[in-house]
């Protein structure tokens, strides 16, 4: 736009002289006529006269013919100026969008680096924290192994018994009595065979049961905890049951339990069972199911603790 209004502005000076020359012209030409108007009555013009009207017309065709000229030339000018001009800010105009393109690659470039200096510090640190949780998993892992028991591996034989007793509203007490033997085949894994007898004491009822079971001890340091499952087959006597007749029964029992180191290869537990019958005699009374057990347990392991 810059250029446009210069190139505008120089025209206009350029046409003015042209215009002045050509207004000069015409001026002569026609105070020529006038002149030759007033004089036609003359009889004669003398040649000094027609001498001077003649140089003036060729003056004045001289003058337009220049001004012609420096009109085209500054016209010429004005374009070439306006050519270099716009070259000049289309090239500026290059070099400022090749400057930002550069400009937006290195920043580009920068922050992807830091990118990935940000990616790779995190990876490291998520892999120091790894480590070191790790390297404490494993450093509690030595220690629990270095308080567990020996009777709890693999291999290890155990042969235990427990008297129970359970108490009901009103129906008498329980007395049962239940020795075991196990077989550790997994690290606090148990599985092993029972007998059960019981006898209610307000009562003549009792009842003989055999059945398998399985316990897992999760702790199994000095001090041991442990959860079990067992299912029984069994026999009822009772008063009201002949000797012929003799009630059978199964059952399905829950325990959970402490242990405690006493001695070398000893222990001592208590737990809390309960049976579910798949049917009960009316001597067994209403608290035939929950049981508290204490008992003693002997561990052939492979080393002593």
């Amino acid at each position: 736009m810059f250029y446009l209004s210069n190139l505008t502005t120089m025209r206009r000076l350029l046409i003015m002289p042209a215009l002045l020359a050509l207004l000069s012209t015409a001026s002569y030409a026609q105070t020529t006529n006038d002149t030759l108007r007033t004089n036609e009555n003359r009889p004669v013009i003398d040649e000094r006269t027609k001498q001077d009207v003649r140089q003036g017309v060729n003056r004045a065709e001289q003058n337009a013919k220049e001004a012609a000229r420096d009109v085209k030339q500054g016209v010429s000018n004005a374009a070439q100026d306006v050519k270099e001009g716009t070259k000049n800010t289309v090239d500026d105009v290059k070099d400022a969008t090749r400057n930002t393109v550069q400009d937006v690659k290195e920043a580009t470039k920068n922050t992807v680096q830091d990118v990935k200096q940000g990616v790779s510090n995190a990876t490291q640190e998520v892999k120091e924290t790894a480590q070191e949780v790790s390297q404490d998993v494993r450093q509690e892992v030595r220690e629990l192994r270095r308080n567990e028991l020996s009777w709890f591996q693999p291999g290890s034989i155990f042969i235990g018994a427990s008297l129970g007793f359970g108490l009901g509203r009103g129906s008498g007490t329980y007395l049962n009595f239940h020795p075991r033997v196990g077989y550790f085949f997994l690290p606090g894994v148990m599985a092993g065979l029972r007998y059960g007898f019981e006898n209610r004491l307000s009562t003549s009822y009792r009842a003989n049961q055999f059945g398998g079971f399985v316990r897992y001890y999760p702790l199994r340091g000095r001090f041991s905890a442990f959860g079990g499952v067992g299912y029984n087959v069994g026999q009822e006597y009772a008063s009201n049951v002949g000797d012929a007749s003799r009630a059978r029964f199964n059952s399905i029992n829950l325990e959970l339990g402490a242990m405690f180191r006493l001695l070398p290869n000893l222990g001592g537990e208590i737990s809390l069972e309960n049976n579910y019958y798949d049917q009960a005699n009316p001597l067994a009374g209403r608290n035939r199911g929950g049981r508290f057990r204490l008992g003693f347990n002997y561990y052939f392991s492979r080393a002593n603790p």
